[in-house]
């Protein structure tokens, strides 16, 4: 939790506190070079999250969906979908992960 404040803490800075390029020197024109990168992977943090989560909730769909469509076919299937807390939480940290480190390269080359 400390670390998502310190970077929303440090985002906050680079984006309203740090004054316009016309009135740096040539140290703080560095500092401004990483406010794009660090927006660049908050927006992919947000965006993956809410895929991840968009994602689980339509594999749900899908799997309630072919249940429906074997019963009505006469293959009842027994058993439950295994969802529990570590599963989702997994898959939301994987899919952030993965869609963070795919975002730094272009977000680097970029600034």
């Amino acid at each position: 939790m400390g670390t998502l404040v310190g970077l929303a803490a440090t985002g906050v800075i680079g984006l309203f506190v740090i004054p316009p390029d016309a009135t740096q020197g040539k140290v703080q024109r560095l500092m401004v070079v990483h406010v794009p990168v660090f927006a660049s992977i908050i927006q992919a943090a947000v965006v993956s999250l809410a895929g991840s989560a968009l994602g689980i909730v339509a594999v749900l769909g899908l799997v309630s969906l072919l249940w429906v469509g074997f019963a009505q076919m006469g293959m009842d299937l027994s058993g439950s979908i295994p969802m529990d807390v570590a599963m989702v939480i997994t898959s939301l940290v994987i899919g952030t992960v993965v869609s963070i480190a795919a975002a730094v390269l272009p977000a680097r080359h970029a600034a």
